[in-house]
This record gives C-alpha cells, structure tokens and sequence, in this order.
C-alpha cells in the first residue's frame, strides 16, 4: 500500500488529505487560506495544511491551485495575486522532503474522475468545473493535455455573445446576470428554485450558454466522455444539458461527477500516484 498527499487551494481555504493508492481518505484537515496575508504566508498554510495529514510515509504531495499553471508557475490567478508570475513548485519543494507536484485545480478535478471517478475505464475525458468560475481538464489518451503554456481547457474564457462562457454561466455570472434585471435573491439555488421571470431567463441564458460550451468540447476535442462537477452542477442543469449535447453530438456523454466535493483534493494525491 502506498500514500500520498493532495492539498487542494481555494481562495478562502485549502483543504489537505493522506490518500492511499486506491483512494482512500485516512486524514483530512481544512484550514483559512489566509490570501491577503501574502504569498509567504499562503505558502505556509499550505505547508502546514500538508504536513498536518502526513501521519504515513509518503510518495509526495500534491498541489492544485485555482490559476494557470506551467512548468510549476502561476500565471494567473486572480483569488490569490501574490502568487502570479512565482514558482510554486520549487518554493513548495524547499519545504518538503518528497516530491511535489503543482497542477491547475480543473486539470486535478479531471484527473480525479479519471483515476477513480465517473470516467475511470474511459481513455479520453474532459472534466468541467462550473462553480464560481468555469474551467475544464482534458485527457487523451489516458494522460493529461495541458497545452503548450497550461491554458488548455479555459474553455470558460471563450468568448460569447458579448462576453465570455464564465460571464453567463458561472455560478458568480447567473447571480450578477440576475440582480441586474433587478431580481432580489442572493443565492444560486434560490434563484433556480425561482419560479419569476428574469430568474428563468437568467438560469436559461446560463444552460444555453454551457450546453454550447460542451458542444465546442465535444466537436474540438472528441472525448468519449464529459464528466461536470462543482456547485452549479448540483442544480437541475444535467438533463437539459445532456438534451443540447446529444442534439449536435450522440457519441460523446455527459455524466455527473462521482467524487463530489474531493474530486479536486483527490486528484492532487493521484497526480503523485500517476506521476
């Protein structure tokens, strides 16, 4: 039996895990992400966030980040500014005695449903996040494309309509796209629970705007699957999705995903496994 660990950093907090290679959690622990301290500091709490579940000897560690990644740098990342431009793996590195290994969070959410999720068996996969933001992971071939710079898989950064896919279908979009037509709810699910007219156009607008994103995956890339996660997914956008995609695209599916909330902590710890 072998172990790792995945850290998963969030803007507001990073979670840390000990997994063994069959992906079981033994250890987990949450901490506040602390971003308007400073890189220093966001670079000890993830220390700190890992060390604190490396109750077993480990093959090494795991590190998504909610930003572009290449060759272990951030290039962008706007929930933590303090860490743009810096090499997160060789500062990471000086602080641990096994191997680190630093991907983008969407590419650990892909290839955690990859390695032990809804696309486990599956050679070619891409993985979507729409939560606050939209991003996706692809997989050809059973290994991970991250393009020649780390950008692959922005697909939320397309542009659309007047804006972009993250502007009209993000989690962050539909609630701003909502208060401007002058609608009085503060949350994402109350307004999909709205029965009021801007809020069906918002959410329509929104599944419009995704079913066309994954018509673009499906025709661009070809996977066999499409595996969606982060908190938009948990409301009733599956079936109308599956409806668009199927439309233009009867060969590639579209599944939930299956890890829930640690599909992105998961799939830091398999990027030492796979490494």
């Amino acid at each position: 039996m072998s172990f790792a660990i995945g850290v998963d950093v969030g803007g507001t907090k990073i979670e840390a895990v000990l997994v063994n290679n069959q992906g079981e959690v033994l250890q987990r622990t949450r901490i506040p992400t602390m971003a308007h301290e400073g890189a220093t500091v966001v670079l000890e709490r993830i220390e700190a966030a890992a060390k604190a579940v490396m109750t077993k000897k480990v093959q090494g560690v795991g590190i998504g980040l909610p930003g572009r990644v290449h060759q272990g740098i951030l290039l962008g990342c706007p929930n933590i500014p303090s860490l743009i431009g810096k090499s997160v793996h060789k500062l990471l590195q000086k602080r641990f005695d096994v191997p680190v290994i630093v991907e983008n969070d969407a590419n650990c959410f892909a290839i955690a449903e990859h390695h032990w999720g809804a696309a486990k068996g599956k050679k070619d996969v891409c993985g979507v996040v729409v939560g606050t933001g939209i991003g996706a992971g692809i997989i050809t071939d059973n290994k991970l494309y991250p393009g020649s710079r780390g950008g692959a898989g922005e697909y939320g950064a397309i542009p659309y309509a007047d804006s972009s896919v993250e502007e009209y279908a993000s989690g962050q979009a539909i609630l701003k796209r909502y208060k401007a037509k002058g609608g009085k709810l503060n949350d994402v699910k109350s307004i999909f629970k709205s029965k009021e007219k801007i809020a069906v156009q918002t959410i329509t607008e929104a599944i419009h705007t995704l079913g066309w994103m994954l018509i673009t995956i499906a025709k661009t890339v070809e996977p066999e699957l499409i595996v969606i996660g982060g908190g938009v997914s948990n409301e009733p956008i599956l079936k109308p999705l599956r409806e668009i995609l199927k439309e233009a695209n009867r060969e590639t599916k579209l599944v939930k995903n299956k890890l829930g909330g640690s599909s992105g902590v998961l799939g830091a710890a398999s990027l030492v496994f796979r490494n």
